[in-house]
């Protein structure tokens, strides 16, 4: 769970928008692995995998919870039998009438990371 600080307006205007800012969302995704392998300056080869995933959750924010769908994709390098690292990008949509206006809300994710295999 993360929680939202205040937004500029509730700075500047001194009221609160949100009485509750806690943010929280599940997904449930499938994904698809294409597994290959990448040549570095002639001489080196490593294996790696890029992916595609996609999937339906709920967003919780503001005091509502909304139905969410998410799609992505994201690189895997395999650097050494113990060690990869990966970058991934997803995309959350969901509907919500927070601000008092029904519109569709993109939310995007970018993550990587170091991973230790033993």
């Amino acid at each position: 769970m993360a929680e939202g600080g205040e937004t500029s307006a509730e700075k500047l205007g001194g009221f609160d928008l949100l009485a509750d800012s806690d943010y929280t969302y599940y997904n449930f995704g499938l994904g698809f692995n294409a597994p290959g392998q990448t040549f570095f300056l002639g001489e080196y080869t490593f294996n790696n995998n890029i992916y595609v995933v996609g999937g339906v959750g709920s967003t919780e924010f503001g005091g509502d919870s909304e139905l969410t769908v998410n799609f992505g994709a994201g690189y895997q390098l395999l650097i050494n039998d113990w060690m990869s690292l990966h970058v991934a990008g997803r995309q959350h949509l969901m509907r919500t009438d927070l601000t008092g206006e029904d519109k569709l809300v993109f939310n995007t994710e970018l993550s990587t990371g170091l991973s230790f295999f033993f």
